[in-house]
């Protein structure tokens, strides 16, 4: 891991801040856990003020809302990280293979998705308009309070 991730992890944004001032690559993916979003998202999406420091700073806001599966059906969330690569062995009858986890599938987890609105939201702030794919949608039905973000992310 680099040490970006690991300062985003301990929510230490003075770190944070020192390390992009210095040219930490906000964008960088970890080889041996692979995703199709900035790998340090992962580690600062419980910190709204680093996440939204990090997005500033030059953080691609985008690949966030890729998803494979667009507004089908999700497969079931898996629950274990030995989980997370079987998608390089199944067959392209069963469906789309994805190149590491999605965002989508990283904000299910159970320790994430309470947060879910406010990190979709802030996303929002950085891309033009955006189709959100079933899961997101999911999260944002999830709480009534959220339905103003499903809004923002409609098209005018």
């Amino acid at each position: 891991f680099r040490p970006l991730m690991v300062a985003s992890r301990m929510g230490c944004i003075q770190i944070v801040k020192l390390l992009v001032e210095h040219g930490a690559d906000i964008n960088a993916a970890i080889p041996t856990h692979p995703t199709t979003f900035p790998a340090v998202y992962m580690f600062s999406m419980k910190y709204l003020p680093l996440f939204k420091y990090l997005l500033d700073h030059g953080g691609h806001a985008l690949p966030c809302f890729h998803c494979c599966y667009g507004s089908r059906p999700h497969p079931p969330l898996k629950t274990s990280r030995s989980n997370w690569n079987e998608d390089a062995d199944r067959p392209a009858a069963q469906g789309p293979v994805t190149r590491g986890v999605q965002f989508c599938e990283m904000i299910s987890a159970p320790s994430i998705c309470r947060w879910a609105g406010p990190i979709i939201d802030v996303l929002l702030d950085y891309v033009g308009h955006v189709t959100l794919c079933s899961r997101l949608m999911e999260h944002l039905d999830s709480y009534s309070g959220w339905s103003v973000i499903k809004e923002k992310a409609a098209p005018p």
